[in-house]
C-alpha cells in the first residue's frame, strides 16, 4: 500500500537514517495528506509519496465564517496506515496553507486558525487514543482574499503502532468574522503541490506536510 510507512523485506526495516538521526535516536518520515474520492465518497489519508490529490478533493473549506469563534467549523482526519511495529516519539512538525475569502461586499477582518491531534487508532477502528495534546496553530487574520503558509509544532507522546493499527492526525478548522459580507475559510491537502502562488509577497503552495518523529531503535 503506498501509503504504508515500512514494507517488509526480509523482516528487515527499509526506512534510511543519517547520523545526526542515530545521534538523537530521532529520524523524520515525511508524511504528505491527500484526499480520494470513489464510489462518490471522500476520503482522506497520509502517504509516503507525493500523490495528486483527487480533482475533487485537494482542499476542505468552511463555506461561511461566523461572527462567533466558539466551535470547530471543520474536521478532517487523515490516517497512516502502518503494517510493521513503529514508534513514534518527539516534536512533529506541520506545515498548512490556510486560506482566507472575503465576499464580494467585503468584511472588515476575518480569523482563521489550525488545531491539531495525533490519534492511534485500533485495527478494527473501533477506539481512538489521543497520543499527543491539542495544539493550536498561529492565527491568521485578513480583510482581503489572502493565503498564509503555517508551521506548527505538535510534541507526540512516545507511542508504540503495532501492524493493523493507524496514526490519525485531526485537523480541526477555527475561525470566525466581524460584522460584514459573509467570508470562508480553507486549506489545502494535494500532495504534489499543484497549486502555488504569493501572497502578501510571500510565496505558498498546496502541500499539508507532516514531520513524523521515529524512534530509533539501536
Amino acid at each position: 500500500m503506498i501509503n504504508q510507512i515500512y514494507t517488509n523485506s526480509n523482516e528487515k526495516n527499509v526506512q534510511s537514517f543519517d547520523a545526526i538521526d542515530f545521534i538523537t535516536g530521532t529520524g523524520y518520515k515525511t508524511l504528505y495528506a491527500v484526499g480520494s474520492k470513489a464510489d462518490n465518497t471522500l476520503a482522506y489519508e497520509l502517504t509516503t509519496q507525493p500523490l495528486d490529490s483527487d480533482h475533487s478533493n485537494y482542499s476542505s473549506v468552511v463555506t461561511d465564517l461566523d461572527i462567533t469563534d466558539v466551535a470547530s467549523k471543520l474536521e478532517i482526519n487523515f490516517d497512516l496506515s502502518v503494517n510493521k511495529t513503529l514508534t513514534v516519539s518527539g516534536n512533529a512538525f506541520i506545515n498548512i496553507s490556510l486560506g482566507i475569502s472575503i465576499g464580494g461586499g467585503g468584511a472588515s477582518v476575518s480569523n482563521l486558525r489550525v488545531k491539531y491531534t495525533f490519534y492511534k487508532v485500533a485495527t478494527d477502528g473501533s477506539t481512538e487514543t489521543a497520543i499527543s495534546s491539542q495544539i493550536e496553530s498561529n492565527k491568521v487574520s485578513s480583510s482581503s482574499n489572502s493565503v498564509f503558509r503555517l508551521l506548527t509544532k505538535v510534541p507526540i507522546t512516545r507511542t508504540v503502532l503495532k501492524k493493523g493499527e493507524k496514526l490519525r492526525l485531526e485537523v480541526q478548522i477555527w475561525g470566525s468574522r466581524s460584522v460584514g459580507t459573509a467570508s470562508s475559510g480553507y486549506f489545502y491537502h494535494d500532495g504534489s503541490n499543484r497549486i502555488t502562488g504569493t501572497s502578501g509577497g510571500i510565496s505558498y503552495g498546496s502541500t499539508l506536510l507532516v514531520q513524523l518523529p521515529i524512534k530509533i531503535e539501536l
